[in-house]
């Protein structure tokens, strides 16, 4: 694996309030599937990323997350998730106690989401854990960046979260954007089916 991209980040806040980190979610953006019109929505353009989040043995009492929060001059703002892989596992599916075996969850996600235009820049970035111990970790950001025109398709690529720690207990990660594109793009013809993958401009985040 390429790891030229890779930037070690440092803690700088412990045991955040979980509601603080989910308040960064889903603001200024939305997820896109299905048939996309651009003259439906003026001044907004599409963003496309994949995003995979690795590392040590996820704890089984719960989810772990990166979010990565950008924002640009006009304080649109759009949040970016990824998640740790989940093997296959027996959860409790009623009250009366009846278990369901959920399938495994592969580290790799993918999104369109519709956009402001603008020149975002990232401002925050977050580790959660989800659980009996639910804690948010705020990361110093390095300065990734996109710049998005109305009516356009930006590729971003695939962001990537590598978690180190143990027993449950995250201690810190790297991040790193890659060109996945050739994986990715009968993703995106599937997701929006009315848009060619021709039309996607590659914008990759640039990390330092």
């Amino acid at each position: 694996m390429n790891t030229s991209g890779w930037v070690n980040t440092e803690l700088r806040l412990l045991a955040l309030g979980l509601v603080s980190s989910l308040a960064l979610a889903g603001c200024g953006s939305t997820l896109i599937q299905g048939n996309y019109n651009f003259a439906d929505h003026p001044g907004k353009g599409l963003v496309v990323l994949s995003s995979r989040m690795e590392g040590y043995d996820v704890c089984p009492y719960g989810i772990m997350r990166g979010l990565l929060r950008f924002k640009d001059p006009a304080e649109h703002s759009v949040t970016l998730e990824v998640q740790a892989p989940r093997p296959e596992r027996t959860e409790m599916a009623t009250a009366d106690g009846y278990e369901v075996t959920l399938p495994a969850e592969q580290p790799i996600r993918f999104a369109v989401q519709e956009v402001p235009a603008g020149q975002y820049v990232l401002t925050n970035l977050w580790v959660q854990t989800t659980g009996p111990a639910e804690m948010a970790y705020a990361l110093f950001p390095p300065q990734a960046r996109f710049n998005l025109k109305e009516g356009e398709v930006v590729y971003l690529g695939e962001v990537g979260f590598q978690v180190f720690g143990k027993q449950c207990v995250f201690e810190y990660s790297t991040l790193q954007s890659r060109d996945e594109w050739e994986r990715d793009r009968s993703e995106f013809k599937y997701t929006i089916p009315n848009i060619s993958p021709d039309a996607v401009k590659k914008g990759l985040l640039k990390i330092p």
